[in-house]
């Protein structure tokens, strides 16, 4: 009779000498006992770590002992756990393990766990590396080109894969037996494709070449590349660049557009002429929004009406002649970018302007119009149409985009345009009234010495006569002191538009003084001077009808004339001068009538 097999005996030496870390603990979580494996495995004697907890043992970090202490916590309500988590040695390192955490029960109460560990970190390595294996071989899967063909030496397709059927939906059998060259692509890409194939036969190292493919549903770019495979066989590699081509002709139309924008910015700051600079601008937007064909720009007056500034192959001098009111724009005053197709509200204006912007404009042949708006300190101050006569379909999303980017730009420009433009007028007003004299607006002294001194230059040069006439205004003061100064300053004007009558366009007459006056007549000798003399002295004798009475008033003439009486201007001014007073004092005339008021 056998003797009874020492299970107990068995189970010890299983425990002790078994290759994964085996622990027990009681219903504290305290370790009770573990075995050799355990030991090594995480850096520990035994006398170390028998009464402790397992979580304080296993784990030093926190967010690693929260999840050991959940696992614990299933396992002493009974649970079952199997996990695969990181835990760390003695020495701190960190490794996989796989653990199996099983209760003790003991009459149907929880009394302890016990636990296996094995160390999985090179299972886990090589998991790892499997991944990055699989990753990397997708990747490059997925970097295959669109189609693969082979090819007989006739060109013949005897086989094709395809890695984007959904995408492309075109059914690849439909082309086998069918020569590569003769499935949709057109003659000049057939000689393309022949030339290339010829080289790949020949065994030549051939490059990639691109051609455009045509279906019933759709039209592709493709990428081609042909490969000898052996003596009968040609494999050709094949890649749907149509987006990518599609991408690209957008981003060289984008880089064109900003391109050519920058160019009307600076063209335009460089205009001296602000009409011109609207009609230049409207041309260069025609050239450079895909789809315009024609334009037009409106812009709002001082009234609120919108008129044509500028047109490109339309009749701006006659659509000149009209305006539009606000509710009448066919793209409304709207700060959108605006695609339109419809024209009919135009048959709301009056016959006369409806005939001429349907003639001269055209709107019966626009199919498509894109309206950008010009906004100046958040109004609408303008429109440009952009038109289209072929396609009702001429401006697309990119187009609209282009349209934003050109609002912008020729808003701030236009902004800086007219307020350029309001600079120049108040210099130039503020150059002239700097020369003028603020009564009569005549020169005074200052700008009569440049234009007379100029004059001068110009007569030693053509060795031409030149007169200068000083003039005193004769009973002036007799009819300020009596009737007033705002009756002297009215003769004093009226002196000033008789002096306009009386003289020639190239004269120059200046105010230098309260009632003094001096002449510049080139090509002028002193007897014609003397000739305007006397109708200087005739138009100032006539009587002058005043708001507040009848006045006459005459005036002393001296005459000084180059170069018989100097060749420098102060000097004539001071010979005309003399002779000025000279002819007052040996003047007979009597003082000035005066009436009674009118």
């Amino acid at each position: 009779m056998h003797g009874k097999t020492n299970y107990v005996g068995y189970i010890e030496e299983l425990f002790k000498n078994n290759p994964l870390g085996i622990l027990l603990c009681n219903s504290e979580n305290k370790i009770l006992r573990v075995n050799k494996a355990f030991c090594e495995m995480f850096g520990y004697s035994e006398k170390e770590i028998l009464g402790k907890l397992v979580d304080d043992v296993v784990v030093q970090s926190p967010e690693l002992k929260a999840q050991s202490v959940e696992i614990t916590k299933k396992a002493m309500q009974g649970e079952q756990v199997r996990m695969e988590v990181i835990r760390q040695r003695k020495d701190g390192t960190r490794f996989w393990v796989s653990v199996l955490s099983t209760p003790v029960i003991t009459n149907g109460a929880v009394t302890g766990i016990f636990a296996i560990y094995s160390d999985i970190t090179k299972r886990k390595k090589l998991q790892k590396n499997l991944e990055e294996v699989m990753n990397e071989k997708t990747a490059i899967i997925n970097s295959f080109p669109d189609y693969i063909a082979v090819m007989d030496r006739e060109g013949k397709i005897l086989n094709i894969y395809s890695a984007s059927l959904k995408k492309s939906n075109i059914d690849p059998p439909i082309f086998l037996g069918k020569k590569f060259g003769e499935i949709g692509f057109q003659p000049k890409e057939q000689e393309i494709i022949t030339f290339w194939f010829e080289k790949a036969l020949q065994g030549a190292k051939t490059q990639t070449f691109t051609v455009s493919f045509s279906t019933s549903s759709r039209k592709m770019d493709l990428e081609i590349r042909f490969t000898k495979m052996d003596d009968k066989r040609i494999l050709g590699i094949i890649k749907d660049i149509t987006e990518e081509t599609k991408n690209k002709r957008r981003l060289e139309n984008f880089v064109s557009f900003n391109r050519s924008l920058l160019e009307i910015t600076n063209e335009m700051l460089r205009a001296t002429d602000i009409e011109n600079a609207y009609q230049l601008l409207l041309e260069r937007s025609v050239e450079i929004v895909p789809g315009a064909e024609a334009g037009s720009l409106l812009l709002k007056d001082k009234d609120g009406l919108y008129r044509f500034y500028a047109a490109v192959n339309y009749d701006l001098k006659m659509l000149k002649k009209i305006y539009l009111k606000p509710e009448e724009l066919i793209q409304r005053e709207t700060s959108e970018i605006q695609i339109i197709t419809s024209f009919n509200s135009n048959r709301e204006l009056d016959k006369e302007r409806y005939e001429i912007l349907d003639k001269f404009g055209k709107t019966n042949a626009i199919k498509s119009m894109l309206s950008i708006p010009i906004e100046i300190d958040g109004k609408i101050i303008g429109f440009f149409g952009l038109d289209s006569h072929s396609s009702a379909a001429a401006f697309d999303n990119d187009s609209v985009e282009m349209a934003k980017l050109l609002s912008q730009q020729v808003s701030g420009l236009l902004e800086r345009l007219h307020l350029e433009e309001e600079l120049r007028k108040q210099k130039q007003q503020l150059e002239w009234l700097s020369g003028r004299d603020p009564l009569t607006g005549l020169p005074n002294r200052r700008l009569f010495f440049e234009k007379a001194s100029a004059y001068l230059s110009l007569a030693k040069r053509n060795h031409s006569p030149l007169s200068i006439l000083y003039i005193d205004l004769d009973f002036f003061k007799v009819i300020n002191d009596t009737m007033g100064h705002d009756v002297g300053d009215e003769v004093l004007l009226r002196v000033a538009e008789r002096f306009h009558q009386t003289l020639r366009e190239s004269d120059v007459v200046a105010r230098i003084g309260g009632d003094e006056f001096i002449f510049v007549l080139p090509e002028t000798d002193f007897e014609a001077a003397k000739i305007v003399k006397k109708r200087i002295e005739f138009n100032l004798r006539e009587v002058m009808k005043l708001k507040n009475g009848i006045v006459t008033v005459g005036g002393s003439v001296g005459i000084a004339t180059f170069p018989d009486d100097g060749t420098e201007l102060e000097q004539l001014i001071k010979v005309a001068d003399h002779r000025m007073y000279e002819t007052k004092h040996s003047s007979k005339s009597t003082k000035p009538n005066s009436s009674k008021p009118l």
